[in-house]
């Protein structure tokens, strides 16, 4: 147990991801030109970035650090096609 708020879902047990990201330090941090909001951390915000790729390697460096801290892999919704 590290810690980690779980609560209970019709669909199972439910982990933040918002808490994840912000017990790994990301809240209010630039990467790669994408800053992680400071209020809420599941809002990426381009401050300097260039491309798609500056946006993927800050996305996997969340990704991966919240993987290695927690064991929990994030993945990004599907976006609904309307």
């Amino acid at each position: 147990d590290k810690g980690i708020p779980v609560r209970h879902g019709k669909d199972g047990y439910k982990v933040s991801s918002a808490w994840l990201i912000e017990q790994c330090g990301f809240k209010g941090k630039l990467l790669h030109g994408i800053r992680v909001h400071d209020k809420a951390c599941l809002v990426l915000v381009n401050e300097s970035a260039r491309s798609y790729s500056d946006l993927a390697k800050a996305r996997e460096e969340i990704v991966a650090k919240v993987y290695d801290k927690f064991g929990y892999w994030l993945e990004q919704e599907p976006e609904e096609l309307k």
